[in-house]
């Protein structure tokens, strides 16, 4: 992943469940759980912070 994401600078990184270590990317989001409902949360936090 981070040979992906040093070609996108600008990237958003979304880990769902327990974060780890590392923090990933120019934006790193952790939910601290996979479900659906923290996905949703996940997603317009992010959509409130770009839109």
């Amino acid at each position: 992943m981070v040979r992906v994401l040093a070609g996108r600078p600008d990237s958003v990184v979304v880990g769902l469940g327990a974060p780890g270590d590392e923090r990933l990317g120019t934006v790193h989001v952790a939910t601290y759980d996979g479900t659906a409902l923290c996905c949703q949360v996940a997603a317009e936090a992010l959509a409130g912070m770009l839109g």
